[in-house]
């Protein structure tokens, strides 16, 4: 269309504009329990102003509103690199409790092309406390690398 995209950028253009909604419960995109980039993006000083720009809002609608621009908890968590090279993203945060084998009806809206990547989408419901979400994973890697230095060990 010839206009400018702003914020240009692989990640900033191909952002996850899936949404979910759990029935009776109250999804918070923009929640301060969201992990957020230790560099906070903002606005250009001249945002809304500039003619001829598509402007994220535009683009993704279900990701940002116009107040918010760049400045959305659901775009600064996308644009945070993961380590594993996976997109494996927080989309929000349900505030209100849950009790225990509860049934959650879950409407997914799939908006985001993963067929031609060869890829998938997984959505994981998870606790959270003060040092995050429960992650198993280097759980697992200390017992593998605890076993594997003992059995060194006893080897030599």
């Amino acid at each position: 269309e010839g206009k400018q995209i702003m914020p240009c950028g692989l990640i900033a253009t191909s952002v996850f504009n899936d949404t979910f909604e759990v029935d009776g419960f109250r999804i918070d995109t923009e929640s301060d329990d969201m992990p957020l980039p230790p560099i906070q993006f903002k606005n250009p000083p001249d945002y809304l102003q500039r003619s001829n720009v598509s402007w994220l809002y535009e683009r993704y609608p279900t990701v940002t509103t116009e107040e918010l621009g760049i400045r959305s908890h659901r775009f600064l968590t996308w644009m945070i690199p993961d380590f594993f090279g996976r997109a494996a993203k927080p989309f929000g945060v349900i505030t209100d409790q849950i009790e225990k084998d509860t049934f959650l009806d879950v409407i997914i809206n799939l908006n985001f092309p993963v067929a031609a990547l060869k890829s998938r989408k997984v959505l994981l419901l998870t606790t959270t406390n003060s040092l995050g979400a429960k992650n198993y994973f280097l759980g697992h890697i200390l017992y593998v690398g605890g076993f594997l230095s003992i059995g060194l060990a006893v080897a030599v």
